[in-house]
């Protein structure tokens, strides 16, 4: 569902649907979610104040270091990349 919301374009419901996955899903069973949503918020958006920015990028870091824990290197990847 989140990768169809992402071809429509359609950031703030894909970051919702991600959100809603990880508060249902074990943190070790949701890794490429945690990284989907850290690296969605990593990036200003339309309509986001710079206040709510600052507060998304607090939890792109946290969302990074509970990925990181996981020992996954694709995941290690892409917290680089970003």
């Amino acid at each position: 569902m989140a990768l169809m919301q992402i071809q429509n374009d359609e950031l703030a419901a894909v970051t919702h649907t991600l959100d809603l996955l990880l508060q249902l899903l074990h943190p070790q069973h949701s890794i490429e979610a945690m990284v989907m949503l850290a690296s969605l918020r990593a990036y200003p958006r339309l309509g986001v104040s710079s206040s709510d920015f600052a507060q998304e990028q607090a939890k792109t870091w946290e969302l990074f270091d509970r990925a990181i824990k996981a020992d996954d290197l694709d995941m290690h990847v892409e917290i680089v990349r970003l």
